[in-house]
């Protein structure tokens, strides 16, 4: 609700303005778009929107639609490109903390040794984010072929079965046009069954 009041307090509370939004599911899509990319969108934020897109796809499950897995500080700085930036990374993390309230820590029992560990904030963000990482990656090849990777992969998770194994080509090209150090275990495991 304060999301969805946050994104009409500058605009006129009609049908036609839900509409431009994508109606209420895509509330949460614009608002994302329009955090990094809109008019109104600050520096940093557009400064740090390819980081921020990196560090929230370690966040978001692969499926369903509950926050996700709690993400270790090292392996997020590591995700999104900063290394040896740690300026720009604390900076990131606070727009994605503080700003955009998208990501919380989260307590575990390696806390106590110093790092740190991250989650998703909210449920409901998942679906919109999802469809948020996924629509700019579907504009390119690459990413397209990620997606496809993905999906497949998950699919043979599901139900390993031999025929959803990929065949000589789709293995060729989705070997050529993704990253393998960006694969995830599910990913890993169904292109080496390959």
């Amino acid at each position: 609700l304060s999301l969805f009041a946050d994104m009409f307090r500058s605009r006129e509370w009609t049908r036609e303005s839900l509409k431009r939004v994508g109606g209420v599911s895509g509330v949460a899509v614009t608002f994302l778009e329009e955090s990094f990319r809109g008019p109104s969108a600050s520096g940093p934020n557009r400064t740090h929107e390819k980081a921020a897109r990196q560090v929230l796809q370690l966040l978001v499950p692969e499926a369903g639609d509950v926050r996700g897995p709690v993400i270790r500080q090292s392996a997020m700085l590591e995700a999104s490109g900063y290394s040896g930036q740690p300026k720009l990374f604390h900076e990131l993390l606070r727009v994605l903390s503080s700003d955009l309230r998208l990501l919380t820590p989260v307590e575990t029992n390696e806390t106590s040794s110093g790092q740190m560990f991250w989650q998703l904030t909210h449920d409901h963000m998942v679906p919109a984010l999802r469809e948020w990482l996924l629509a700019r990656k579907a504009a390119t090849l690459r990413g397209r072929s990620e997606i496809a990777l993905g999906e497949r992969a998950w699919e043979w998770h599901l139900r390993p079965d031999p025929a959803r194994l990929p065949g000589v080509w789709e293995w060729l090209r989705l070997r050529v046009l993704t990253k393998r150090w960006r694969w995830t275990p599910i990913e890993s495991q169904w292109m080496d069954a390959g």
